[in-house]
């Protein structure tokens, strides 16, 4: 498995290709660090394997090489000419600041805990 891959869980590294937590993408490309839920950026929940997620990667690192990503995810070009979908991007966002919340409680209970992280 690419290093760039991890998932936010306690379950041991061993464990990921079978355990049901989201995989996540961190990588810094030409002085920028990224640091994505693969499920988050496409939108829907499916991405549980270890090749799925390996291919998302590799396209997410492609948009990224190329100055073309994006973190609310792979959009095809619209048509100047058609439609804006405001409602997609809006349920784009509220989908990367669920993720977003939902790590800092992760955190936060970690600390609580008595964790370091």
């Amino acid at each position: 498995m690419i290093p760039e891959l991890f998932k936010q869980c306690d379950c041991p590294r061993a464990r990921w290709p079978k355990c049901d937590h989201p995989f996540h993408f961190r990588k810094q490309v030409q002085g920028r660090r990224w640091k994505v839920s693969l499920d988050a950026w496409l939108g829907h929940h499916d991405v549980r394997s270890v090749g799925e997620a390996e291919a998302v990667a590799a396209d997410m690192l492609a948009a990224m090489r190329s100055g073309t990503f994006s973190p609310l995810g792979p959009r095809p070009r619209q048509d100047p000419d058609g439609p804006y979908d405001i409602h997609a991007e809006i349920t784009q966002i509220k989908t990367l600041v669920q993720e977003a919340l939902r790590d800092v409680r992760a955190i936060r209970q970690r600390m609580d805990n008595g964790g370091t992280s």
